[in-house]
C-alpha cells in the first residue's frame, strides 16, 4: 500500500508454511478452489471448527499461563495469534485458504528482493506470526 511516499506490504511467508504447501495446497488446487463457492463456504465450517476449537480451548490459553510449553506447540504463533479472532473471522480464513485459485508463498530473500528492486529506502522486514513476512520501507 502506498501512502505518501512510504510503502508497506505483506505476505505468507515460504518458510514456515510447507505443511500447508505439502498439504492444504494439493485439496485447494484439486477440489475446494473448483467447487462452487456458496457449498465451499458451508463446507468450510467444518476445518473451521476444529481451528476454532483448538485455538479457543488449547493455544490461547496455555500460551495464558505456560508459554513456555505452548512455544513448542505445532505452528504457536499463528494459532495463538489466531485465537484471539472470533468465529466469523477465523471462518473466513479458513475460507480464504481453501478457496484461492493460486496462493504464493514468499522466501524473505525474494521479498528482500522486491524491495531491491523498487530502490525502496529505510527498508525494514519483519517476521510476522512466524509465518509471514512485513515489509516497510520508503520510495524516494
Amino acid at each position: 500500500m502506498k501512502s505518501g511516499g512510504h510503502i508497506s506490504a505483506w505476505v505468507y511467508g515460504a518458510e514456515n508454511n510447507e505443511w500447508i504447501t505439502r498439504y492444504v495446497d494439493p485439496v485447494r488446487t484439486g477440489f475446494t478452489s473448483q467447487i462452487s463457492q456458496p457449498i465451499l463456504y458451508q463446507l468450510s465450517k467444518l476445518p473451521t471448527l476444529s481451528v476454532f476449537l483448538t485455538t479457543k480451548l488449547i493455544y490461547r490459553p496455555l500460551n495464558a499461563v505456560a508459554k513456555p510449553v505452548a512455544n513448542k506447540l505445532f505452528y504457536n504463533e499463528y494459532l495463538n495469534h489466531l485465537g484471539t479472532f472470533g468465529w466469523r473471522e477465523q471462518h473466513n480464513i479458513v475460507f480464504d485458504h481453501l478457496v484461492a485459485p493460486t496462493a504464493f508463498y514468499i522466501a524473505k530473500d525474494d521479498f528482500a528482493g522486491w524491495w531491491n528492486e523498487i530502490a525502496a529506502e529505510d527498508v525494514k522486514i519483519t517476521w510476522h506470526n512466524e509465518n509471514s513476512w512485513c515489509g516497510f520501507g520508503k520510495i524516494v
